[in-house]
């Protein structure tokens, strides 16, 4: 449905994450949205230190009727379905298996960019790491993703492309438990 849109955050309510600049993120959409008639909900799943802070300040910026908290235990896969956007701030981070997940689903990841993300992530989905900026682009990323079919397209050509090449790459156990197996090998 183009009048509404499904937000979703998966990952640890910890510094790494950047909870604390999602919430802000959140805000900006929110505010973006009502401007454009769109209806917005915000799906967060996850526990760590900063949950409390985060709750905290989803409240104060009055967002607890946009914005529903799950568990670490909540289904994931479910939430992925029911999402149209996986919001990914990040302070560092390797390559998110989130944004597998939410690929495999069909929602699209906009992520910091940091790390190994731009090897899955296209760099139309990637946003500066610098909270303001960071704010500024996730919601010129929604915006375009939103009203520029050709945009939207082409991101998930990209995203579909990216994610057959990394998966067809071999495992980790594929290319080392060979090597292990000779090794272990008694002479």
């Amino acid at each position: 449905n183009s009048n509404k849109i499904t937000f979703a955050f998966v990952g640890r309510m910890s510094y790494q994450k950047d909870p604390i600049l999602l919430v802000y993120i959140i805000q900006r959409l929110h505010r973006w949205a009502r401007k454009n008639n769109i209806a917005t909900e915000f799906e967060i799943l996850g526990e760590g230190p900063l949950l409390p802070p985060v709750k905290a300040l989803v409240a104060r910026l009055k967002l607890k009727e946009v914005t529903k908290f799950h568990l670490a235990d909540a289904d994931v896969a479910a939430l992925m379905k029911r999402a149209d956007i996986l919001l990914l701030p990040s302070e560092n981070e390797g390559l998110a298996l989130v944004c597998y997940e939410a690929i495999e689903s069909g929602a699209i990841p906009i992520c910091s960019d940091v790390g190994g993300q731009s090897e899955l992530i296209p760099e139309g989905l990637l946003f500066d790491a610098l909270p303001r900026k960071a704010i500024n682009q996730c919601v010129d990323i929604v915006d375009r993703l939103v009203k520029d079919p050709a945009f939207l397209a082409n991101i998930k050509i990209q995203l579909q492309a990216n994610y057959n090449t990394i998966k067809a790459e071999p495992s980790a156990h594929d290319v080392l438990m060979p090597r292990y197996l000779e090794a272990a090998k008694v002479n």
